[in-house]
Parts: C-alpha cells; structure tokens; sequence
C-alpha cells in the first residue's frame, strides 16, 4: 500500500484525491509565499542543514509545475492563483539570481 500524497501523487480514488489535494492546497492559495518559507524553516530544521534560498525556490517552482490539483472543485477554485503564485515564485527566482551576480 503506497502513501497517497506521496510525490508523485498518485490517487487511486476520490478519497485519495481528496487527501492529495489538501496536502497540496496552499499552492493555490494567497498565502502560499508564507506557507513555503515556513516549509524551507521546517525542512532546515528536520534535516538539520542549511537549503539555499535560491534551491528552495527552484525545487518548489519545480513542483508547482508538474502538480495538478486532482479534484474538480480545487481544479476550479486553485488553478489561477496556483498559476500566479507560480509567477511570483519565478520573478523571486529570478531577482534572487540577478542579487548573486
């Protein structure tokens, strides 16, 4: 038995969906950027080692582009602000990019 939010996310029914899509829900949220940088916190923390900034940025930009929202309901209330919070993710990257140079 595999873990349904487990990356890739791979429901086998509408429950799962359901539990896939909340593990997943903040990325169409307004309060995503917050949410992602209390991630990276968490992550240090559990690892005990420091991520760059520019690392994290990239591997959830990653994420965000290859996640799909399972259900209808957060296809329809999700996807366009998971698309803007996308595009706030990259301009951070790339501003981040253009400070180390």
């Amino acid at each position: 038995m595999q873990l349904a939010t487990k990356l890739p996310q791979r429901p086998a029914n509408l429950l799962e969906s359901i539990v896939c899509d909340a593990d997943l829900y903040h990325f169409g949220t307004i309060e995503f950027a917050g949410k992602d940088a209390l991630m990276l916190q968490e992550t240090r923390h559990r690892l005990k080692t420091d991520i760059p900034v520019a690392s994290w940025l990239a591997g959830s930009a990653k994420l965000m582009r290859s996640h799909h929202f399972c259900t209808s309901y957060c296809q329809d209330k999700l996807a366009a602000q998971k698309q803007e919070n996308l595009r706030e993710l990259e301009a951070r990257m790339q501003a981040a990019s253009k400070a180390h140079q």
